[in-house]
């Protein structure tokens, strides 16, 4: 009777075999800041969001630290050193830890030239061997520890930075898709081999190749260029605005 009542109990639990799900209230995470632009996770298994700063729990609490006088932090980079380098608006930094939960963010904006330290919104950065890389509106800024150089990339529209296979990759509409390497940006595949005016938002790889993910859905990444899955999901894609 005991064991045909519990089983009886756990069929009727609509949440039986779902996995748990905790809502965290922009409250929780002190901040009202309208956007969060990533979550993931450090190698304590804290997870790291960033919104009008750096917002870090610990599985219990919610701690969030500023990036200096930017209120928009959009993507980090963890280099050899537990550095996070920051890309924020207007600024370009990294975090350090000097102990356990206190992050502290420090901003080298003024290794670049007085005139040049409107930097702008920074979309994302990557660490690539022994350089930084931070991808601006429409400039390319790299660090090597002691000096900045600066690729810039003029156009109607802004540099997309994406990942694939650990590497990070820049798309310019005007010019084509680039891989960061430690001497700069290369460029592996010519505007003239992408699908005009759609700008690249991500990248990954299966196996039939490398698929892209542009405002007109998916397509492949071959010679010729072709759409990787049907045209009903790229409409419903390019009318969702991925």
């Amino acid at each position: 009777m005991l064991c045909g009542g519990v089983a009886s109990g756990a069929w009727r639990d609509k949440t039986a075999g779902l996995p748990w799900l905790e809502y965290q209230s922009s409250h929780r995470l002190n901040s009202e800041y309208p956007y969060l632009w990533f979550v993931t996770q450090d190698s304590l298994g804290r997870l790291l969001v960033g919104g009008s700063g750096l917002s870090v729990f610990d599985g219990q609490d919610w701690k969030s630290y500023p990036a200096g006088e930017a209120v928009t932090l959009r993507a980090i980079a963890r280099d050899g050193q537990g550095r996070l380098w920051a890309a924020v608006l207007n600024g370009l930094g990294y975090y350090t830890e000097s102990e356990l939960g206190n992050f502290q963010y420090h901003s080298i904006l003024e290794h670049l030239p007085e005139a040049e330290r409107q930097v702008g919104h920074v979309w994302g950065c990557a660490v690539v061997g022994r350089s930084v890389f931070f991808v601006g509106e429409k400039m390319l800024y790299r660090w090597d520890g002691s000096a900045f150089k600066t690729w810039p990339f003029p156009g109607g529209s802004r540099l997309l930075p994406s990942t694939l296979d650990g590497e990070t990759w820049v798309h310019h509409r005007e010019t084509g898709l680039y891989r960061l390497t430690e001497q700069g940006p290369m460029l592996k595949v010519p505007a003239e081999q992408l699908p005009a005016g759609i700008g690249i938002q991500a990248l990954t790889r299966d196996a039939q190749g490398v698929l892209a993910l542009g405002s007109a859905g998916f397509f492949r990444l071959s010679a010729p260029l072709k759409p990787a899955f049907s045209e009903e999901l790229n409409r419903f894609l390019s009318n969702s605005t991925p």
